[in-house]
């Protein structure tokens, strides 16, 4: 038992010893990173997404946005750093023919960067912002886009540019002013009470709350004058949608997703379940022909990539994104989803063709003046409380400010 003691006193003495000798002495800690100018570069961070799209309201009201530019590495600038900017009109056939687009520049008078000169002083990572001011009255038409890639001209330092963030190209669209929109009364209901509304192509599929689906076709004016019934016995179905490849979806009172083949004359020629227990899901859309996205109750929102034949890709089926909850309704739009939240303001994310998801941009506002809003073709139908249906020739590169 001695023996014990004397062993146990012996590891307190060497651990006071080491305790009090660390105390004691200074330790010196090199935090510099070897050679690390390998890891700094100077770029534009809205690089990062191409193009910047910008509404801007065609008035004789000046607008303006910023652009920085950055200092990328593990500390700040040891030395201010001057940037040179530039417009660059050259680059404009250059993102014409990578991206097949055809946009002009900005025409000549119609904007101004504040200065071409900026610094990015020591100890900091950024430049201070530099405005842009666009002047679309007398040069912008509503509707229409234009492109205006800004770049890093050059640097008085060592330091290298990033050259694949060194331009931007910002994608600029002039919008109506608020309250001006246009729009064209294209069908009447005579209640807001109208069961769900989708479209295929031009054409507008109404599955009434009493069960009958009804076809609308537009005339060559675009008026909704031509309606008959294409289906009986639907009741219970609470989300339907059209895909485009010439096939519905819909959610059946079982909770089970229907999938079912039409021709071009509305007529249905198979049909099979191909999911089961989706009874959670507030809301369920398609992105193109290829992704099922829903949405539940807290706002995740999940993709399900489907097949023509109607086969999930159950490898690839994962939560993309969340908070949208916030939204009233949820559409897709090219290779966008639109989303209109509760104070009628409307946003816009970007998807890639896996059904991954960017971030969201404001593309409009007043759009709680309508019950519901779909999708049809490139147009946008609203539904007021009255039950009338206006169409909106929509282009998402626009702000639509209805209010």
């Amino acid at each position: 038992m001695k023996s014990n003691y004397k062993y146990i006193f012996a590891n307190i003495s060497l651990l006071l010893f080491l305790l009090f000798t660390s105390c004691s002495d200074k330790v010196n800690i090199d935090y510099s990173i070897p050679e690390e100018q390998d890891y700094v570069s100077i770029y534009l961070p809205q690089a990062f997404e191409t193009p910047q799209k910008k509404g801007v309201f065609v008035s004789s009201e000046k607008q303006s946005f910023v652009i920085g530019v950055h200092y990328g590495g593990p500390n700040p600038a040891s030395s201010d750093i001057k940037v040179d900017l530039k417009v660059n009109k050259e680059l404009v056939n250059f993102f014409n023919e990578q991206q097949e687009t055809n946009y002009e520049f900005m025409p000549d008078g119609s904007f101004q960067l504040e200065t071409s000169e900026v610094y990015i002083k020591s100890g900091t990572f950024n430049s201070e912002p530099v405005k842009i001011t666009i002047t679309a009255e007398g040069f912008m038409e509503v509707g229409k886009s234009y492109l205006l890639p800004v770049s890093i001209q050059s640097i008085d330092s060592d330091v290298k540019i990033n050259e694949k963030l060194r331009d931007v190209y910002f994608l600029i669209t002039g919008s109506f002013e608020p309250g001006n929109v246009p729009r064209e009364k294209v069908y009447s209901f005579g209640t807001s009470d109208v069961g769900i509304l989708f479209c295929r192509n031009k054409d507008l599929i109404q599955l009434e709350p009493e069960g009958g689906l009804l076809l609308h076709q537009p005339n060559e004016n675009g008026i909704f004058s031509n309606m008959r019934q294409i289906g009986w016995g639907w009741n219970g179905v609470t989300i339907m949608f059209y895909m485009d490849d010439n096939r519905f979806l819909a959610r059946k009172p079982d909770s089970n997703i229907e999938q079912y083949y039409i021709n071009d004359d509305y007529n249905f020629l198979s049909q099979r379940t191909i999911g089961w227990g989706w009874g959670d899901a507030v809301t369920i859309f398609p992105f193109k022909s290829i992704v099922v996205f829903n949405t539940s109750v807290d706002g995740v929102i999940t993709r399900f990539p489907l097949s023509q034949s109607g086969d999930w890709d159950y490898g690839q089926i994962s939560a993309v994104g969340t908070g949208f909850n916030i939204y009233t309704q949820l559409f897709d739009y090219a290779n966008t989803i639109i989303g209109i939240d509760v104070a009628g303001i409307m946003w816009e994310y970007p998807v890639s063709d896996a059904g991954i998801i960017g971030n969201k941009r404001q593309i409009g506002t007043g759009w709680d003046m309508y019950v519901r809003v779909i999708r049809c073709d490139t147009d946008l139908l609203a539904l007021d409380e009255n039950g009338d249906l206006w169409r909106y020739v929509f282009d998402p590169n626009s702000f639509w400010p209805l209010k």
